[in-house]
């Protein structure tokens, strides 16, 4: 049951049976891309800060509050809600549980050291319903992937161009764009997503 807009691909596109092509095929596409083609990580991700930082931990049911700056891990345990007030945030890496909510009031940049790992029923966007509020950056220090696992929503951009595979699994909706040198989809629809990779 994927459902994507636009597809880029060299020479052949697969298709599963459930699955659709809402807007327009690309083929002839130079894969695999050349890292020089994909945009460099910024130099903000891999900050020092964040190795030392305290790790943030959002409790069961609990709602909190961040602050843009420099921080440990993130951790949003199963049923939270929390906000981002705007700005440029700096973590260790992010560990989403079930059914969060997080929410980001105003502009939003991201850089996130090691991985970002979400589970199921997670919604992640900007207040505004922009997807150029909200920008993730991920370093993939720690060598571990980054999986965007069965959101109900996600809302931004997502650069994830060090790590080898970006998983994306089942029932998510992806408004924005998401650039990362392999992208593995697994029973996904897609919202307006050029994706790169």
């Amino acid at each position: 049951n994927a459902s994507v807009v636009d597809v880029y691909y060299n020479t052949d596109l697969l298709l599963a049976p459930s699955s659709e092509v809402r807007g327009v095929e690309h083929p002839g596409q130079p894969f695999p891309l050349v890292l020089s083609d994909l945009p460099p990580i910024p130099p903000a991700v891999f900050d020092n800060c964040t190795l030392s930082a305290p790790k943030v931990v959002i409790p069961v049911d609990g709602v909190g509050s961040i602050d843009a700056g420099c921080h440990g891990e993130l951790e949003a345990k199963q049923g939270s809600t929390v906000t981002l007030t705007g700005g440029v945030y700096k973590f260790k890496q992010w560990d989403i549980k079930n059914k969060v909510n997080i929410t980001a009031t105003a502009p939003t940049t991201i850089y996130v050291r090691q991985n970002v790992r979400t589970q199921q029923d997670t919604n992640i966007q900007p207040a505004s319903g922009n997807p150029d509020d909200l920008s993730f950056f991920v370093g993939a220090d720690s060598g571990k992937r980054s999986t965007l696992g069965g959101f109900n929503l996600f809302v931004g951009t997502f650069v994830d161009t060090n790590d080898p595979e970006l998983n994306i699994r089942k029932q998510i909706v992806i408004v924005g764009t998401v650039v990362a040198i392999k992208v593995k989809l697994r029973s996904v629809h897609e919202d307006r997503i050029p994706a790169c990779g």
